[in-house]
């Protein structure tokens, strides 16, 4: 496949992803049912990633709702603020990670 249709892959996962964190975070808000979890968690990222993929990486994550990308280890490990870092949504958070940082590659 090409770069472009792996960038258009890339743009509809990363809007879809946008649209179920925002969701995710808006409605438990607005019904004060909030049971979050927030902490900071240190993840590594794929050792393949250039430094333009873990740039983009870093800051895909901090454009969603619940996410922020607060520091790049030079161990090339993300350092994440999380609305919600309980132990059901860690693997939940590295499976998305992993699949972005995939399609990343594919793109750059």
């Amino acid at each position: 496949m090409s770069r472009v249709w792996h960038g258009f892959l890339l743009l509809d996962i990363f809007a879809k992803d946008l649209v179920v964190s925002t969701i995710q975070v808006m409605v438990p808000t607005f019904r004060s049912q909030q049971n979050w979890t927030p902490g900071l968690y240190s993840t590594p990222v794929p050792s393949d990633l250039s430094d333009e993929q873990l740039t983009l990486l870093a800051h895909m994550v901090s454009a969603t709702p619940g996410t922020l990308t607060v520091r790049i280890d030079e161990d090339r490990r993300l350092l994440l603020h999380l609305l919600d870092a309980s132990e059901e949504a860690l693997p939940c958070l590295e499976r998305d990670l992993n699949h972005l940082s995939r399609r990343i590659q594919n793109v750059l």
